[in-house]
Order: structure tokens, then C-alpha cells, then sequence
């Protein structure tokens, strides 16, 4: 039997007085894949809302030990060096993956089309009028027949 992966990515903004309805549907999915299966979590790192992600894989882990959290960075980002708390997030997980040595057009497409093919579900929060990769990923997901969560925001 395969191991049921789950891929978590997020919009870089969002209205602060969000943020509670975010981490706590987060925690909702995260729980739910838990419970139904999934042990591998793949997140990008690359805002706040993929950080509060890996923050909750971080506590399933801790009461689940065969839980596996891997970062799967699209690029070798120079400022992460001097990002204390994404570097104490990244101690955390089981791998670190970092796909580009620097930034290219089209490389978090790149990063997001290699997860979505590992994965089995992707969780997603977005807003309706997302434009971006956001939506391109969902619509990538849908067409290889893979389940997909989206978390709304207004």
C-alpha cells in the first residue's frame, strides 16, 4: 500500500482578521487527512499560511510518531538564512527538498505540479478571485484525478 501524501499550499496575502477561520480550518483538514490515512505532508514554505500549516503537521506529529512533514522549497531563497523561525520550522521536518538554486519565472508551477503528482490531496487556501498559481494548481490537481480541499476566503 502506497503512502497517502497530502500537499498544503496558501495565498501570500490575507486579511488579518482571517487568520483565526485559516489556522482553525487548517487544523479541520489537517486533522481530517490524519484521521483518514495520510502521513506524509508536503508543504512549500514559501508565506505565513504554509508556516501555520507545518506548525499544525508539526503537533500531529508529535501524538502520531509515523507522521512525515517534508518542505518542498521551488528555490534556495537567500533571506531564509536570516529567518529564524522558518529556520526552527525547517529543523522539524523529515525533509528539506529545494528544487532551484535561485528564483526563475514559472518555478513555483514547477515545484507545485512535482507535489501534486506525489500527492494524493491537496489542500488549498485561496480566495474566489484568486488569480495565479493558486488556481492553476487546483485546476492541475482536478485534472490528474486527485482529491482537492479548498479553504475560501473572502
Amino acid at each position: 500500500m502506497t503512502e497517502k501524501t497530502a500537499f498544503i499550499l496558501g495565498k501570500r496575502e490575507f486579511k488579518r482578521e482571517n487568520i483565526g477561520y485559516i489556522e482553525g480550518r487548517l487544523r479541520e483538514e489537517i486533522t481530517d487527512a490524519v484521521q483518514m490515512g495520510y502521513r506524509r505532508f508536503l508543504i512549500g514554505f514559501d508565506f505565513e499560511i504554509g508556516m501555520m500549516a507545518a506548525e499544525i503537521v508539526i503537533e500531529q506529529k508529535l501524538q502520531q510518531e509515523n507522521i512525515t512533514l517534508e518542505a518542498v522549497l521551488a528555490f534556495a531563497n537567500r533571506s531564509m538564512e536570516k529567518d529564524k523561525y522558518l529556520q526552527e520550522l525547517l529543523s522539524q521536518c523529515d525533509q528539506v527538498h529545494i528544487l532551484k538554486d535561485r528564483y526563475y519565472t514559472g518555478c513555483y508551477r514547477k515545484r507545485n505540479e512535482a507535489c501534486i503528482k506525489k500527492a494524493n490531496r491537496l489542500i488549498v487556501v485561496i480566495s474566489p478571485t484568486e488569480k495565479g498559481e493558486l488556481p492553476i494548481a487546483i485546476e492541475m490537481a482536478r485534472s490528474m484525478n486527485k482529491e482537492v480541499n479548498v479553504i475560501c476566503i473572502g
